[in-house]
């Protein structure tokens, strides 16, 4: 019977290999969670999107349709869960709940032109969902230096404004303005080596 132990060579090798695996396993698990918190809130912000459209179909004549794109309408996770478009709470990615008097639903709806020039009695209705104003400032700044290929940009709401990145007037379905505050959106563009592109946007 060999009863013969490891050798202190022998326990810091295993223990050197065992760091080894964790400094490789450990970012890739870490990347692994912030990816899956991030696939919740996109399935729970399509969730309130899909709402949205769901209360739009029954409350048609409260959606005001122009010929340009300068308004729209918000509709609060409030009005969605009262009018039973979404039955249970919906989780945030930190295993909360979603801010019902934050998140919200948008849609605008605009009159399509047809080829002569005379408004069609056909419209063209856009939705989003955000979890609040500042996320849908950032995620608005963000398309903003996607479409002028700019990086590490500062992004005012008045560039966001005067490019129609951001609606000029918002309302809710109680009938009052929302007030767009005037901040600056700092945008990070960060290429990685397998040759993908990640925004990020933080407020100042």
């Amino acid at each position: 019977m060999n009863n013969k132990g490891l050798t202190l060579i022998e326990v810091i090798a295993v223990l050197v290999v065992l760091s080894i695996i964790a400094l490789i396993v450990t970012p890739n698990i870490a990347v692994s969670i912030n990816d899956y918190k991030e696939r919740i809130l996109e399935s729970q912000l399509s969730s309130v999107k899909g709402a949205t459209k769901n209360w739009v179909a029954d409350n048609i004549e409260k959606v005001t349709c122009a010929s340009d794109d300068l308004s729209a309408l918000m509709v609060d996770l409030n009005t969605l869960y009262t009018g039973a478009y979404i039955d249970d709470k919906l989780l945030n990615s930190n295993g909360g709940h979603l801010d019902a008097d934050k998140t919200f639903g948008l849609v605008a709806c605009k009159v399509i032109e047809d080829e002569t020039n005379n408004y069609a009695t056909n419209y063209k209705y856009e939705y989003g969902a955000y979890l609040d104003l500042d996320d849908y400032l950032k995620k608005m700044a963000i398309e903003y230096v996607k479409d002028h290929t700019k990086y590490n940009a500062d992004v005012s709401t008045d560039d966001l404004k005067g490019d129609g990145y951001i609606y000029q007037s918002i309302v809710k379905t109680n009938g009052s303005f929302v007030t767009i505050p005037e901040k600056t959106i700092a945008v990070t563009v960060d290429n990685s080596s397998d040759g993908s592109t990640t925004y990020s946007a933080t407020i100042k």
